[in-house]
């Protein structure tokens, strides 16, 4: 994950805030299988280690912040479950 970030000639700051932009997305399409990978790859020690690419703007960080909570694991996933019990068909759970 590291890599990614790092490999690109492109600022670490943007390449996050795409990803960040891009789970809000995933989020509205109700694919969580995908979303959920891309927020564990994004908690992955490695990258949040890399302190210049979490200069985000406030809306983004506020937006990572409310989509890291509905996925977190605490309690038994009981936040994913609950949109999962609210979510019309189609949507894409965690496999």
């Amino acid at each position: 994950s590291t890599s990614v970030i790092l490999s690109y000639q492109l600022d670490p700051t943007k390449i996050v805030a795409h990803l960040i932009r891009l789970c809000k997305e995933l989020y509205k399409l109700r694919n969580y299988h995908t979303l959920l990978s891309i927020l564990a790859g994004m908690n992955h020690i490695s990258v949040t280690r890399l302190e210049e690419a979490w200069k985000l703007e406030k809306d983004l960080q506020k937006t990572y912040e409310v989509l890291s909570s509905k996925m977190s694991p605490s309690q038994n996933y009981v936040m994913y479950r609950a949109d999962v019990a609210r979510a019309r068909p189609p949507y894409l759970p965690c496999l």
